[in-house]
This record gives structure tokens, C-alpha cells and sequence, in this order.
């Protein structure tokens, strides 16, 4: 847990994070052990986990809000909950500014994205490769992710083609039920996710190069959960921390 990825845009990434950082990235740690690797074979009795990765692509009603014309890439949906990092948002900030004590990122100009408004001090890395670096997780075909320094000294230290890279701060979580909701409501689409998309399509034309392409939840595909018709996820409405990163217009 210690070694998750986190940063502080005041000051250096890992030793000045706040108690309550740490705290936050517990949660983060929590949802990752629970169910992330989505890549592997489920138990059977679990048809969520079985399904493949998917993208959420919001709709027009959620315009205004944190999610407006966002994808998101979710890494876990079952019964307790959801977990997912938007991945096409792209800040100003680069792996260099954030990381400026590692001497492997100084020259990196990779943007970091938006993942979302929680915990937006701890940092994901999606990579593109057949076979992911030690410690990373498959979430996809050729597809892996990242949440620890080892992780982070490897890309950096060898190399890692920007092209297949992703940085990603924060990411997006739902309580059980709260996303069904939103599902019912019309807020949001889906459509199966494959690498060349998340990591070939220029992440600005994104959601408007999947919208098309994406498809409306039957009743028969919504993953199982509790039905909340009520007030919008808190998610929606969350302001992101004054240290955290903003999108680029």
C-alpha cells in the first residue's frame, strides 16, 4: 500500500503526502484488490466479473457536470459497486511536472488525464504491451495497469513509447446501485473496450468517436445491483480538489 502512485502539485509526489492522502489511498487500494483484473477468468457464479472491460460513454444529460462528454474505462461493476478512470481528458500538466523528482520524467511530456474526482492524488498507469511490466495487472488484451513505484521506475526507467502510455489521476467510483441508476435514467451508454481505442484515438475526439459506435443498456445486459432511481451519484457533483489537475480546454 505504501508504494501506491501519488503526488502532491505543491511539492514532491511521494514523502509529502498528508495523512489523509493515505487514507484516501486505502480506499483506492480497496477497490483495486477486490476485483480490478478484469482480464482474468471470473468464478462462474459471477456473471459481472465475466463480462468484458467496457467503456462508459456519457450522454448529453450529464453535460454540466464533472462527466459531461466523458469515457470512461471501468475496471470493476458488480454488486458493492463500480470503479472506472476517465481516459479522455488530458490536462496541461505533464509526467514531468508532477513527478520532478524522478529523474527518469524529466524530460517526459506525457499529459496526465483527469481519471476522475476522487482521490485525485493517486496516479494509474494504463499501458499498452503484450506483457506488462512487473506488478502492473492485465485489464484489458494487451492492455495493463499500474499503481505502485515499481511500476512507475520501470516505464520511466525504460522507456515507455508515450503512445502506449496513459497517466491518469483520480478516478470515478460508485456506491451499490448509484451507477444502475444513473444507467436507468439514461445518463450513460457503453460499448466493449479494446486497446487500439483507448490508446489510438486522439483522446479529445474520443467521445465523439465512440458515441456513435456505443449502444443503450437492455435490461437484460445492466449488471445486477440494487436499483437507485433517486437523487444523482455525489460523484457527479464532487469538486475536485484545489491541488488536484483540471482538463484542458
Amino acid at each position: 500500500m505504501d508504494g501506491l502512485l501519488r503526488f502532491n502539485r505543491l511539492g514532491p509526489w511521494s514523502a509529502r503526502a498528508s495523512c489523509a492522502l493515505l487514507l484516501a489511498a486505502c480506499v483506492a487500494v480497496a477497490w483495486l484488490s477486490s476485483g480490478v483484473v478484469v482480464a482474468q477468468t471470473a468464478p462462474p457464479d459471477n456473471p459481472v466479473k465475466e463480462a468484458p472491460a467496457r467503456f462508459l460513454i456519457a450522454n448529453e444529460s450529464l453535460a454540466g457536470s464533472i462527466f459531461a462528454q466523458s469515457v470512461v474505462l471501468m475496471l470493476r461493476h458488480d454488486s458493492d459497486g463500480a470503479f472506472g478512470l476517465i481516459v479522455n481528458k488530458p490536462t496541461e500538466a505533464t509526467a514531468a511536472d508532477v513527478f520532478d523528482e524522478l529523474e527518469s520524467a524529466k524530460e517526459r511530456g506525457d499529459p496526465v488525464f483527469v481519471g476522475g474526482p476522487v482521490q485525485t492524488s493517486t496516479v494509474f498507469l494504463l499501458l499498452r504491451a503484450e506483457r506488462g511490466p512487473p506488478g502492473s495487472h492485465a485489464v484489458l488484451p494487451t492492455v495493463h495497469l499500474g499503481t505502485t513505484e515499481l511500476v512507475l521506475d520501470y516505464v520511466f526507467g525504460h522507456e515507455w513509447p508515450a503512445d502506449d502510455l496513459r497517466i491518469v489521476a483520480g478516478y470515478a467510483g460508485w456506491a451499490a446501485g448509484q451507477l444502475e441508476g444513473e444507467i436507468a435514467r439514461g445518463d450513460w451508454r457503453y460499448l466493449p473496450a479494446t486497446a487500439s481505442q483507448l490508446f489510438d484515438i486522439p483522446a479529445r475526439r474520443l467521445w465523439s468517436a465512440l458515441q456513435g459506435r456505443s449502444r443503450v443498456w437492455a435490461r437484460g445486459q445492466m449488471p445486477p445491483g440494487p436499483p437507485a432511481v433517486g437523487a444523482r451519484s455525489s460523484v457527479h457533483s464532487a469538486p475536485l480538489a484545489a491541488a488536484s489537475l483540471t482538463a484542458a480546454d
